[in-house]
């Protein structure tokens, strides 16, 4: 291991270095990627597997605090790219999941979706108390939620549009018919809000992609 990656920077320190232009792209793919490959390489695969999972989440993690028409988001989708297109080394293949690493991006599908079954979980244990600036009054969890919520969707929407990244089309179709087609009787304002507000994101961001691939949802048969 080099000394450079003796360091082992947390991979939200890497990943806002490059968010501040202090770390080139290259630099960051290194230090993000070197350590999972040499946990792989030295037969402790499920620590790689535990590594890169977190690497995913931190990554998604981040991509919430970024307001959507923020160009660090787009830095965020050239950060994933750089690495779905990191050179394999090593002697062997790197497979995790049955999936190629880095090529195939394993287990950021996962993650992605966990958030998407639960959008809830966007709340954080350090969001959940008094706010410093309102003495007695707590935060509106439902307003940082669909605001995190919108953030996740302009991300995965921005990815969905390029050849290079990962196929999210079944997200799309599932934001629009969520927050049009779906029986709102029971759901909460703040949750058709949140669900019409992502709907929008995906028009603006991937509008013409929809449109120029027809994509419908398709009911199950009765």
């Amino acid at each position: 291991m080099s000394d450079d990656h003796n360091l082992d920077p947390h991979p939200s320190t890497s990943i806002e270095a490059y968010l501040r232009d202090w770390k080139s792209l290259p630099e960051t793919i290194d230090r993000l990627a070197a350590p999972i490959e040499e946990l792989y390489d030295a037969g402790e695969v499920s620590e790689a597997e535990g590594s890169l999972w977190e690497t995913w989440q931190i990554f998604n993690s981040i991509v919430t605090q970024i307001p959507h028409d923020d160009p660090a988001q787009m830095k965020l989708v050239e950060l994933l790219k750089g690495l779905k297109q990191r050179p394999t080394q090593g002697e062997r293949p790197r497979e995790i999941w049955g999936l190629s690493l880095w090529a195939d991006l394993p287990m950021f599908g996962a993650v992605v979706r966990e958030i998407w079954n639960d959008p809830a979980q966007l709340i954080k244990a350090d969001d959940i108390c008094l706010d410093p600036g309102v003495p007695g009054v707590m935060p509106d969890t439902d307003a940082i939620i669909r605001m995190r919520w919108i953030r996740n969707n302009a991300f995965i929407a921005r990815l969905t549009t390029l050849p290079y990244a990962l196929e999210f089309d079944l997200y799309a179709i599932w934001a629009m018919h969520t927050a049009l087609e779906e029986q709102t009787e029971g759901s909460s304002r703040e949750v058709l809000s949140r669900n019409v507000a992502a709907a929008g994101i995906w028009i603006f961001y991937a509008g013409e992609y929809i449109w120029r691939n027809n994509l419908e949802w398709e009911p199950k048969p009765l």
